[in-house]
This record gives structure tokens, C-alpha cells and sequence, in this order.
């Protein structure tokens, strides 16, 4: 069986490990048990941090020991509980029901001294079987939670509200100007260490999919904070409402036209996060796509390399659609062959392989093009090269496909299935491509 042991154990803890491993996986668990009695604290905390791995492993193993690890969540020391109840996390995600007839002690652990075993036996709850009545008791204390000052807390809770949401919206109506709340506060949103509003505004999003009408009041709330003087306040603004609204029609309506003009902000940062959300929204929805594309294609011509990136890669998320206009991208993208970064290459590359597909009177341009990116420097653009002229079946490039199929260089993109693979595979996974297709189409 193959754990993973951390990485901080001394050899005495590894050898602990193996020993407790050991008895668990030979059904001696009477072993275990003897070592969890007593008051040595050290000797439990340890036990309790090693029982987290063979959790992690194989949940099974611990549950002949289960009362016993049920017993030290109310251990005097706060290690061995807040390890404990972690271990019995990890259990309760791949076996809920081994829990359920500890329901009532983990509604007690919930005001646990330690924000930890409170944290997380607020999530084992929402693993367990419950009824509407149990579930309306708990709405009490996610509330409790919310207005907590520990930021951990906050967002385990905004996390049970969007489950419980799935369950039945009504419950977490009560909630929803509390969540808001949070997104409303400065200093939580430009908070970069827990990342609440993140954890707050998918909470909401996903109330947004239920019942679009109860997030709408926060959504128009962020469309004025996009004409704030600060543009940190901005960009978290776009960043709160792309998360609030991409999978709600009915509230991208509202934020479109207001984000279109933050294509062209006076700051980078801000211009960054227009273009990423136009790149998911245009990918989703043509409509969107359509009325973004002018704004998109100047964005092209920005000052700023990272602007530019952004604006070459949402072009390549948004050429999947039919659009007349994206004809006018050509040109830029084709200038974005041989941009010093190689991400915008590689980009490029992509967006023109699906371009040239649909604007025949470009293919051969754009072949040509691609052919010369065989030859880049970078192993990355080599390869998406290869791959894109292997799709479009451009018989053009067979003879320059196999000068590469030798090449050694790992493709590299590691948002690509075929990252580890080397740039000649590539190459000859293309000729193949071509050699089929044309056989097909004679």
C-alpha cells in the first residue's frame, strides 16, 4: 500500500508509522488502542498525525478503531483533537456513512475552543445523511461562523451555504446578506492571504443557478464598485462578478456592457481581468463573444505583453464560434507569430489553426505561417504547430512535418495531454493526420 508520508517526520515518527501501519493492515488493532490510552500527549499527537496518512491511504483500516478516535476529539489537547477530527474528514468524504451514528458528537464539536475541529466538523456534517429540520438547525451557526474573525472559518461556512443551497434554497435565504456582506468589505476583498471573497462569491454564484433573483442585488452592487478610484477595487470587482455570473444568463446581461469598457482601463491589471472574463463568457456564449470581439482585437494592439497575451489566448478561446468579424483577428494574430513571448506564440498558433479552417480564402497564408513555427526556438511552439497543422490536413507541410519528426524536445505545455510527449511524436502524429484525410477526401 503506498502512503505518503510527510515530508518533516524524524526516523523515530517513520518508524512510529510503520509499527501502526503495521498492526492496522494485520487486524491488530487492539495495538493501536493500547497506544491511544493514557495521558502521554506526545505519543497521542503523533499517533493522531500518522493516522491522518493511513487515512489518506486506506480508510478502511481505521474502522475497527473508530469509538476510540470517536472518544479523542474530546482529548484535552487541542493537536490530538484537531488531527482526529481531520482524519475522520478524510472518512467521512469516501464513506459518510461510517459517521452517521456520531452526528450529535459532532454538532458538539462545533463549538470546539479550536477553529479547526469546528471547521471541520462543520464539513463532516454536510457529508452526513441529514434531514430539512437537522439542517435548519445548523443554519444558526454557519452564521456564527460568517461573522467569525478567524478568515479559515468564514470560509468553511460560505462553503456549507452553497451545499446547503443545492439541498434546499430556502434555507440559506436568511444567509445571503450576511455572504454579501463579506464581498461588500474592502479590506476582506483586497485580502489575498485566505481568499474568503473567492470562496464567498462561488457560494453565491451557485444560489445565482438556483434563483438568479437573490444574487442580483450583489451583482449590482459590484457593477458600481468597477467606478472606483482604486483599481485594485476594480479588478476584484470584475474578478467577483465573472465568478457570480458566468454560469447565470440572466446576471451576464447585466454585467457585459459595463465590463466592455473596462477593456480599455486606464489600468493594466484591471484591462487583464476584462479580457479574462470576456475569454470565458465569449467561449460560452457566441452572443457574448460577438459583442466582445472589437474590444478584444484592440486589446491586440495594447502596450502592455501581459494585456496582449490575454487578449491572443481569449481570441483562441473564442475562435471556436462562427463569427464573421474574427476574420479581422487574422492579421494580428499572424503579427503574433514571432511576438518575443512564447505564449502568445503558442496562442496564436492555436486561435489560426482554427480560423484558417473557417476562412478559406486565409488557409494557405496561414499554413505558411504556421510551417515557419516548425522551426521556433521553443519546443512549446514547435509542437503546437505540429499539432495544429495535423488537424487542418495541410498536405502543404508533410516534407517540412518530417525534417522534425527526429526533433527530441519535450512538447512541454502542461495544460496539453500530450505535454511529455516529444516534438517529433507530434510531428508524426500530424503526418498520420494529413495522410488520413486526404485519403478521405480523394
Amino acid at each position: 500500500m503506498k502512503y505518503h508520508m510527510r515530508y518533516w517526520w524524524d526516523d523515530e515518527t517513520v518508524a512510529e508509522f510503520s509499527r501502526i501501519a503495521g498492526f492496522l493492515e494485520n487486524g491488530n488493532a487492539d495495538e493501536v488502542l493500547r497506544l491511544l490510552e493514557g495521558d502521554n500527549v506526545s505519543k497521542k499527537q503523533q499517533i493522531s498525525e500518522i493516522l491522518i496518512v493511513i487515512a489518506e491511504a486506506d480508510y478502511k483500516l481505521l474502522i475497527p478503531i473508530l469509538p476510540k478516535l470517536m472518544e479523542l476529539t474530546e482529548d484535552k489537547d487541542q493537536r490530538v483533537r484537531e488531527d482526529i477530527v481531520f482524519a475522520l474528514l478524510i472518512i467521512a468524504t469516501k464513506s459518510p456513512s461510517l459517521l452517521q451514528r456520531f452526528r450529535s458528537q459532532f454538532v458538539k464539536l462545533l463549538s470546539d475552543e479550536s477553529r479547526f475541529v469546528r471547521g471541520h466538523s462543520l464539513e463532516i456534517l454536510l457529508y452526513l445523511e441529514n434531514s430539512k429540520e437537522f439542517l435548519v438547525q445548523l443554519i444558526p451557526k454557519i452564521y456564527e461562523f460568517l461573522k467569525d474573525d478567524d478568515s479559515w472559518l468564514r470560509v468553511r461556512a460560505a462553503f456549507t451555504a452553497a451545499e446547503i443551497a443545492y439541498e434546499d434554497i430556502e434555507l440559506v435565504k436568511p444567509l445571503i446578506p450576511t455572504l454579501a456582506e463579506l464581498l461588500d468589505d474592502k479590506e476582506e476583498l483586497l485580502t489575498e492571504r485566505a481568499r474568503v471573497w473567492e470562496k464567498v462569491a462561488d457560494a453565491l454564484s451557485l444560489i445565482a443557478k438556483i434563483d438568479a433573483k437573490l444574487v442580483k442585488p450583489v451583482v449590482l452592487r459590484f457593477i458600481k464598485r468597477l467606478k472606483d478610484d482604486n483599481s485594485e477595487v476594480r479588478g476584484k470587482a470584475i474578478s467577483v462578478l465573472d465568478r457570480l455570473t458566468q454560469d447565470c444568463p440572466e446576471l451576464l446581461e447585466l454585467v457585459v456592457p459595463e465590463l466592455l469598457r473596462h477593456l480599455e482601463d486606464e489600468d493594466r491589471d484591471v484591462r487583464l481581468e476584462a479580457v479574462w472574463f470576456f475569454a470565458t463568457a465569449g467561449k460560452k456564449r457566441k452572443e457574448i463573444a460577438e459583442r466582445a470581439l472589437p474590444g478584444l482585437l484592440r486589446c491586440l494592439e495594447d502596450g502592455d505583453e501581459l494585456v496582449k497575451t490575454a487578449a491572443v489566448s481569449a481570441l483562441h478561446e473564442i475562435s471556436c464560434h462562427e463569427i464573421e468579424l474574427l476574420r479581422d483577428a487574422i492579421p494580428g494574430l499572424i503579427e503574433n507569430l514571432v511576438n518575443e513571448d512564447m505564449y502568445i506564440r503558442a496562442y496564436a498558433v492555436d486561435a489560426l489553426g482554427y480560423l484558417g479552417e473557417r476562412f478559406q480564402d486565409y488557409r494557405s497564408l496561414i499554413i505558411s505561417k504556421l510551417i515557419e513555427r516548425l522551426d521556433d526556438e521553443e519546443p512549446l511552439v514547435r509542437g503546437h504547430a505540429a499539432i495544429v497543422l495535423g488537424e487542418m490536413g495541410a498536405t502543404e507541410a508533410v516534407e517540412a512535418l518530417k525534417a522534425h519528426v527526429k526533433d527530441p524536445k519535450l512538447f512541454g505545455d502542461l495544460f496539453h495531454p500530450s505535454w511529455m510527449t516529444t516534438v517529433g511524436e507530434l510531428a508524426e502524429e500530424a503526418i498520420r493526420k494529413i495522410e488520413e484525410r486526404s485519403k478521405r477526401t480523394n
